[in-house]
């Protein structure tokens, strides 16, 4: 009878080691052949599952949140249960449809703070939480400083939101600036494009402010929102992010209506820029000491009083424009105002652009002996064809 177990056991053993060598043989196919990554670097946390946390026009904040039948009511309340939650977790929030306000739904001065990393806040859910075809809007009435702020996280995306009602007037720096939405120290922020945030202001980025912040994209809808700066977007000392989303009808009372960067670099505007205005600079697009950004987006009907209607570099080497640049105007460079930012490419049309004084196309100031202009026609000052300026 030992023998008899003996023998059972030994095959036993000898198949699992057949199965070892075989599914080792396959992970090293599948590694020369590209598939997988002989690291782990590459390898998504698909071992945590995912939290959910419930948020409701109807719930109680005595509830825990992580039942359809148990919903908090304010999102400040679903952060707090969600902190409790281990980080390296996955947390979806999922918010019912309606409307919360500061005191109801949001807290005051700041209505919602996400600081913890890997969570998705997710709007316009029905009543059961079944599906979100609906969109939840978040409102400041205009007397909170951001509505949403996310500060040293990483991996967080907003989904079904109308983001209004911001308004950053505050004696600290922090609260003077992104009405809407404030982003600081964050990465692969995913802000999506069922996302709206719209009639918010603040000194700078009344809409939305990135500092310090890296491998971001902003697929929403940045529109109606004010500031002395950077109207809809302000990104500053900020790397490698994507503008996708359109950005229009937003102003500023100094410059950059619709995306102002500043002292940030390698980033990229896909989404049209259209009918934002500025008073001195950039009605379109305002870059600031900001070199190697691609516009690929297109930008047009926006407008400045004095210099560059669609966009303005300053300092700003290396930029590439892809998309059209039309019907913009400023009373110096209709289209486009260059400022010792040389190395510049387009291959998209300026076109249709018109300046009070001169450079209805494209006003440049400095030399740009590396700069490549193409496809620059049709532009005008005071009805007569003047592309470039004199």
């Amino acid at each position: 009878m030992k023998f008899w177990m003996f023998l059972v056991l030994a095959f036993v053993v000898l198949l699992s080691s057949c199965q070892i060598f075989f599914l080792a043989g396959v992970y090293e196919a599948l590694q020369d052949r590209g598939i997988v990554s002989g690291g782990t670097e590459n390898i998504p946390n698909t071992s945590s599952s995912i939290v959910y946390i419930y948020v409701s026009r109807n719930g109680n904040d005595a509830n825990d949140g992580l039942s359809t039948s148990t919903p908090v009511r304010n999102l400040v309340r679903a952060m707090e249960v969600a902190n409790n939650i281990d980080s390296a977790s996955n947390v979806l929030i999922k918010v019912g449809s309606g409307v919360y306000t500061n005191g109801d739904g949001l807290s005051t001065n700041v209505g919602l703070v996400v600081n913890r990393p890997n969570v998705i806040i997710s709007g316009g859910w029905d009543s059961d939480f079944t599906t979100n075809t609906n969109v939840s809007g978040l409102d400041g009435n205009n007397s909170l400083y951001h509505i949403i702020e996310i500060s040293g996280v990483t991996n967080v995306r907003l989904e079904n939101l109308v983001i209004r009602g911001g308004n950053a007037n505050g004696n600290n720096s922090d609260d003077k600036i992104g009405g809407g939405i404030y982003v600081s120290n964050v990465s692969y922020l995913v802000i999506e494009s069922s996302v709206v945030i719209k009639n918010n202001s603040a000194n700078s980025g009344g809409g939305l402010y990135l500092v310090d912040s890296i491998y971001n994209t902003i697929s929403g809808s940045v529109y109606g929102n004010s500031a002395n700066s950077g109207g809809g977007v302000y990104l500053y000392n900020s790397t490698d992010n994507t503008i996708s989303g359109s950005v229009y009808s937003n102003s500023a009372a100094n410059y950059g209506g619709g995306v102002c960067l500043e002292n940030s670099t390698y980033n990229t505007i896909s989404g049209d820029i259209c009918n934002n205005s500025a008073t001195y600079y950039g009605g379109g697009v305002y870059l600031l000491v900001s070199p190697n950004t691609t516009i690929s987006g297109s930008v047009y009907s926006n407008s400045a009083i004095n210099w560059g209607g669609g966009v303005y570099l300053s300092g700003s080497s290396n930029t590439t424009i892809s998309g059209s640049v039309y019907g913009n105007s400023a009373n110096s460079g209709g289209g486009l105002y260059l400022d010792n930012s040389d190395y510049f490419t387009n291959t998209g049309w300026i076109t249709n652009n018109t300046a009070g004084s001169d450079g209805g196309g494209v006003y440049r100031s400095g030399s740009y002996p590396n700069s490549y202009f193409t496809n620059v026609i049709s532009n005008f000052v005071d009805g007569i064809e003047n592309n470039f300026n004199s």
